[in-house]
């Protein structure tokens, strides 16, 4: 007997088929690679979006494993700028490179970081970083 999974992410939902005694870990690398599939694929290796998010205006470049992360803002009346890419973080206030301490650079590109992982699901989720694990079926 064959038992059905339905997975919901966003407002789409996966039906997957799942057989009574596969591995957990395969089973959730396979529902993973379904729903990245069902979701755009290999369009999230070369992309290029713009969104709002908490008065913030994010910009997302990715071409293969390049990327850069822009977040701009305006904070007492100065235009900010911070931008993330393969060579670090940098931060713009008014179109001028800015000095940023590295705690500070890293609480910057962290926010970053985490608003990109979210608007970018379900593709973060075969990141290396991730453990995936099946555990099983519910009601």
């Amino acid at each position: 007997m064959k038992r059905f999974l339905m997975l919901f992410l966003g407002t789409n939902l996966l039906f997957s088929c799942v057989p009574n005694k596969q591995d957990g870990t395969a089973l959730a690398q396979k529902i993973v690679d379904k729903t990245i599939a069902m979701h755009g694929g290999k369009n999230y290796n070369t992309l290029h979006i713009g969104f709002n998010f908490r008065d913030r205006h994010y910009t997302i470049q990715k071409e293969n494993s390049r990327f850069q992360y822009i977040r701009a803002f305006s904070e007492n009346g100065q235009a900010i700028k911070d931008v993330l890419n393969n060579e670090g973080f940098q931060r713009y206030i008014n179109e001028q490179i800015t000095p940023v301490e590295d705690t500070m650079a890293n609480k910057y590109s962290n926010a970053i970081n985490s608003v990109i992982y979210f608007a970018l699901l379900p593709q973060p989720l075969n990141d290396s970083a991730t453990i995936k694990t099946y555990k099983g079926i519910t009601t």
